[in-house]
């Protein structure tokens, strides 16, 4: 059975780009919005284990939620079956400061599953959940995005990252994927961007077979790159292999009637059987 999840903006409306409000500045929420959003602590350091305790306790005033749209995990960005209205959320991508790998350290000695909250801290990253589940969901195979995008420049990267959320806010990132927008057509066709145009994009090859017990949430991550796991784009149009420079990307990502932005992905519904450690010890929440 395949089904599709819509992006859905919230109820607050029309969205602006993240910022932070006039006079926040002394806020102990935006000391870590701007610490956390320049670097990501190595996840085995001290430095992490104390970021990632802010990231769960720290939550922000409902002023702030209102202006972040579905940025950061205390955004107001959801998965939903079925879209309702239409909104916009928009993120940059910045060459010099990009989104950092966490997790994914396939040959090496790093755990390819990692608690992905310090990232969703950042403000150039979008987040999408559902609520929290009432049935298991299994999804096997395949698993796509459906976008209707738009940015400032001649070239960009989109990168889509599948998280299961455990009942404690634990996000273990499941698989990835990225498209560069000039190959949206295909890589015998690049093609530059022009600026403002929407295109209606396709990010798959995001390949899983993982179970959703009921408590868990699915989500997913949308930002402009994923470093070092993948070149940085540096938004010229041109080869990023010999570029050193380049500006700012802002991206728009629209959802809603006329651009059903969408999850898309197989429910396997025959029998399953639940037998691996991590069914015991994190079936619950945290003390």
């Amino acid at each position: 059975m395949i089904q599709a999840w819509a992006l859905w903006y919230g109820p607050f409306g029309v969205r602006q780009r993240p910022k932070l409000p006039a006079g926040a500045e002394g806020d102990e929420l935006a000391r870590i919005f701007r610490q956390y959003s320049v670097t990501v602590p190595d996840f085995r350091s001290p430095e992490y284990a104390e970021a990632l305790e802010k990231a769960t306790l720290q939550a922000p005033s409902g002023r702030i939620l209102r202006r972040m749209g579905a940025s950061t995990l205390w955004g107001d960005g959801s998965l939903m079956p079925a879209a309702r209205g239409t909104g916009i959320d928009e993120f940059i991508a910045d060459p010099h400061n990009p989104v950092q790998s966490l997790g994914c350290g396939l040959a090496t000695h790093d755990p390819v599953c990692v608690d992905q909250r310090v990232i969703e801290c950042r403000a150039d990253v979008l987040v999408y959940s559902t609520p929290v589940l009432t049935e298991p969901i299994a999804i096997v195979g395949d698993v796509s995005a459906e976008l209707y995008v738009s940015a400032d420049v001649e070239d960009a990267d989109v990168f889509v990252k599948l998280v299961d959320v455990y009942p404690d806010g634990t996000a273990y990132n499941l698989a990835d994927s990225c498209l560069q927008l000039r190959y949206r057509d295909g890589f015998e066709q690049p093609a530059k961007l022009v600026p403002g145009e929407i295109h209606r994009v396709r990010i798959g090859g995001i390949t899983t077979a993982n179970y959703f017990p009921a408590g868990h949430r699915i989500r997913i991550e949308i930002a402009g790159s994923n470093f070092p796991l993948a070149d940085r784009n540096w938004h010229a149009g041109d080869r990023n292999d010999l570029a050193t420079d380049g500006p700012i990307a802002h991206l728009t990502l629209r959802h809603g009637q006329g651009h059903e932005s969408a999850l898309h992905f197989r429910a396997y519904t025959g029998e399953i059987t639940i037998s691996t450690p991590m069914s015991d010890t994190r079936s619950g929440s945290r003390p």
